[in-house]
């Protein structure tokens, strides 16, 4: 029996199996609603198992604004997943939940608020069996946003279960390494020696911060931007230097990577905030997510004693970026004996 994890974010859907499926496409949930079954199909046919097939979900797109609530979102995900799986001659998928158990259709709609926004637990769920005494921290950044998951023991120890209740408890840190837009991230910008107030506008995002300064590589294919035109450096240091409303030609590559500097030095304030309002003193720390290597430099300077783990390492390189729907598939197949 193979299974196949699935993680539905507002912006991106990801897929992992168990034996070495993964994808992860583009979703923009609050355009491409209506497209959700048809994408689920077309990802659960290119997964080609050789054996049975079994779906296992995880869910954050409840939180797309195109849901009156969270409550109606979870119960439309739920059914849209429902109707794929029986459409394609499947079993019927189960659903995890913040308690680290997975349920039915009918019961994830039930208790939603336990559907709702569940990878994170998932993650730390998985990844704690390669802290040592299977104590430490879980940390997953993302493209929108980054998770610090105490663990103790191989109990996951956070102080919020919601999404709401982790922002409170600085789990949750609603920044990323991609979508992030910079307006939401920093009020100002010193270029040429002056403090310029930023366009309070969706210009750019961090990602675009990320490419001028280096950290990602260029994607022409990429078009998830502000502007709509390609991952390139060029198009990536316009979009910043408009955010002091200055044209490239004007500002030129130097500054504009200063620029960048100054926006993800802000990123890593923003991330170290949220570290102070808990005692955290861990041994070992393990990262993942898309902003990998971001955070594990920056952890690596706020617990220079502790022994950074990156997950991609322990499970492969291709995993990184889809933890939470393979952490999902693993602990399904595990449930499942």
């Amino acid at each position: 029996m193979t299974w196949l994890g699935l993680d539905i974010g507002g912006a991106n859907i990801k897929a992992a199996s168990t034996d070495g499926f993964v994808s992860s496409i583009p979703f923009r949930f609050w355009i491409e609603r209506e497209k959700l079954e048809a994408t689920l199909a077309a990802i659960i046919k290119s997964c080609d198992s050789t054996t049975p097939l079994s779906v296992a979900v995880t869910m954050t797109a409840e939180l797309a604004d195109c849901f009156e609530s969270r409550q109606i979102g979870v119960r439309e995900i739920v059914d849209n997943v429902d109707n794929v799986c029986s459409s394609l001659g499947l079993s019927p998928p189960i659903f995890a939940g913040t308690d680290i158990k997975f349920s039915n259709a009918s019961d994830a709609k039930t208790h939603w608020l336990k559907t709702a926004a569940a990878n994170w637990a998932m993650t730390a769920s998985y990844a704690s069996r390669f802290l040592t005494a299977s104590t430490g921290l879980v940390v997953d950044m993302g493209s929108t946003t980054t998770d610090i998951i105490p663990v103790e023991n191989g109990v996951v120890k956070t102080r919020g279960k919601t999404d709401s209740q982790r922002l409170r408890a600085g789990e949750l840190v609603y920044v990323g390494v991609d979508r992030t837009p910079i307006c939401s991230v920093i009020s100002s910008l010193v270029l040429d020696g002056n403090d310029i107030p930023i366009a309070r506008e969706f210009f750019a995002t961090v990602g675009d911060a990320m490419l001028v300064s280096g950290l990602r590589d260029e994607d022409p294919n990429d078009k998830n931007t502000a502007d709509g035109r390609s991952m390139t450096f060029t198009n990536a240091a316009r979009r910043i230097c408009r955010m002091v409303c200055e044209d490239y030609n004007d500002v030129g590559a130097r500054d504009a990577k200063l620029l960048s500097h100054q926006i993800l030095e802000q990123v890593e304030h923003i991330i170290s905030e949220a570290i102070e309002c808990r005692s955290y003193d861990p041994a070992e720390i393990v990262v993942t997510g898309s902003g990998c290597d971001f955070v594990r430099t920056l952890f690596s300077t706020l617990f220079p004693r502790a022994y950074i783990k990156p997950l991609a390492l322990m499970v492969g390189n291709k995993i990184n970026e889809v933890a939470p729907a393979y952490a999902v598939a693993v602990l399904a197949s595990e449930a499942a004996q």
